[in-house]
């Protein structure tokens, strides 16, 4: 079997490396005798060792390699021990995982009161699958949810091929408070029966423990089958091991599970579907028939741009983060611009106005930041995260791929990615109602280009003048859109749990 994972930092490659031939280490308990010494099994020192200091693998406790717990009876000493496995028991143990997912998924859709009626009999897989029930270590949670939906006009087999793809993943919000989450995963697929598909995902950490990520999938997937003769039907389960919330702006949204839940996806998902089949309407200008594929990958990857800048970790060939952790303005460097000394501002506030009325508002008020002659605008909402994103565009762009449609957007890939530099906002609901929320969370991004043949810039200096188009951005939002007049600017950031106050 040759499935490649997606492209990441530390993707598993159980299926793809055929060529692997690294041990294994087991952890258990041998009899002490004295033929064991001098074939791979090490006995351990007797050392004191209190419950804190048990480690975890696949959900239960076990002792580090070097420590035991000392009884006056024991008979047997804990010892470790090396064990190379074979590629096919490779890939037997991951099947077995994968197969004790699939009915542990299949189990959370019936518990939902879902289409799933009965489990798989996938004979004893009980001893896995309490591996997937075990309880948290504390400073870590539980998020599960289940969502259903009919996605139109795609059929169950295209949705199950398009969810074949990924084994490495990187979820985060829009803004810099909340840490990226690192997820890495085997994906199972199977046709159940004529029309029905399930896609199953589970963390490598049962079949390799050394996979570097902090958050684990457990049993998660998506379970299609057709409805109609062009229609089908989903149910999406997420069901994931995570960090605590920290205290900070975005809190609420967290804790209530509607930033990562199943129904954020369904959402998502539709939405992509939608867009991918988008047209023209409404022009100005005349557009050629084949702009839309430019036109999307552009805005895609605009809108990949915000995101990089606001990541825990972004790209540092392009950006370098230039403040300090604890401050609640980030300020990049963006390397990829030769023409200007480029900057990038990043923060997150909070708006006490729904986000339809603050998008609404938004949606105008990010046309005028370039006070440019050709921009273009990505105006995306949904009831969980909505962009308003734009970008200046030269004539010769225009021209190029809108107009005339005689480029593919493969051409001139590197200066046309190297230029990727939108400005604009994220907005998310501060709690549940979606788009009719009671108060918004806004991500504001703007570009800041300072030429390199006039006074030299320093971190305090490119701060002031992010602060200061922050600023005036709030002024108009207190005042227009919350209807507040603020006597002064005094704006409350929270950042790590502190409130930074500018």
């Amino acid at each position: 079997m040759n499935v490649k994972p997606f492209p990441g930092p530390s993707c598993i490659r159980l299926y793809a490396d055929d060529d692997d031939d690294r041990d294994f280490v087991d952890e258990g308990f041998a009899e002490k005798k004295g033929k064991d010494k001098g074939k791979g099994i090490t006995e351990c020192k007797y050392k004191g060792t209190s419950s804190a200091e048990l480690k975890t693998f696949g959900g239960q406790q076990m002792l580090s390699a070097d420590q035991t717990i000392p009884r006056r009876d024991l008979s047997v000493a804990f010892k470790t021990y090396k064990r190379q496995l074979s590629n096919y028991q490779r890939l037997q143990l991951a099947n077995n995982y994968c197969k004790a997912a699939y009915l542990e998924v299949m189990s959370l859709a019936k518990e939902a009161g879902t289409w799933v009626r009965a489990k798989p009999r996938l004979g004893n897989l009980d001893d896995l699958v309490n591996e997937f029930r075990t309880p948290p270590l504390p400073g870590r949670k539980m998020e599960v949810s289940v969502a259903t939906a009919v996605i139109p006009d795609v059929l169950a087999s295209e949705i199950a091929e398009m969810m074949t793809l990924s084994m490495y993943a990187e979820l985060q919000l829009p803004t810099t408070l909340v840490p990226t989450r690192y997820f890495e995963f085997l994906r199972y697929g199977k046709e159940i029966m004529d029309g029905i598909y399930i896609i199953v995902d589970v963390s490598s950490r049962y079949s390799d423990p050394f996979a570097k990520r902090n958050s684990e999938r457990r049993p998660s997937g998506v379970i299609i089958r057709e409805h109609g003769p062009e229609d089908c039907e989903i149910i999406w389960i997420e069901n994931v091991e995570v960090d605590e919330t920290r205290e900070n702006l975005y809190s609420t949204i967290i804790g209530s599970n509607l930033a990562y839940g199943a129904h954020r996806w369904v959402t998502t998902l539709l939405w992509n579907l939608k867009r991918d089949k988008s047209s023209f309407s409404d022009l100005k200008i005349d557009v050629h028939p084949g702009a839309g594929s430019f036109l999307l990958a552009l805005t895609q990857a605009m809108k990949r741009f915000f995101m990089e800048c606001v990541s825990q970790h972004p790209d540092e060939t392009a950006l370098t983060v230039i403040t300090s952790g604890e401050d609640p303005i980030r300020i990049l460097h963006n390397k990829k611009l030769n023409e200007y000394i480029s900057f990038v501002g990043v923060n997150s506030f909070r708006v006490q106005d729904k986000p339809l009325s603050v998008f609404q508002f938004l949606m105008k008020k990010d046309l005028q930041l370039e006070g440019i002659v050709y921009g273009l605008q990505e105006a995306s909402m949904d009831e969980y995260c909505s962009f308003i994103l734009s970008k200046t565009l030269t004539e010769d762009t225009v021209n190029a791929h809108i107009v005339c449609g005689n480029k593919s957007i493969y051409e001139d890939s590197k200066s046309r990615m190297a230029n990727i530099t939108p400005s604009g906002f994220a907005i998310m609901p501060d709690g549940p109602g979606g788009l009719h929320c009671d108060a918004s969370l806004v991500t504001f991004l703007v570009q800041l280009y300072y030429d390199p043949l006039g006074n030299p810039v320093d971190v305090e200096f490119v701060r002031k003048d992010f602060l200061s188009d922050l600023n005036s951005i709030i002024r108009e939002l207190n005042e227009k859109v919350v209807g507040e007049k603020t006597n002064g600017i005094e704006i409350i950031h929270l950042t790590q749990g502190k409130a930074s106050c500018i």
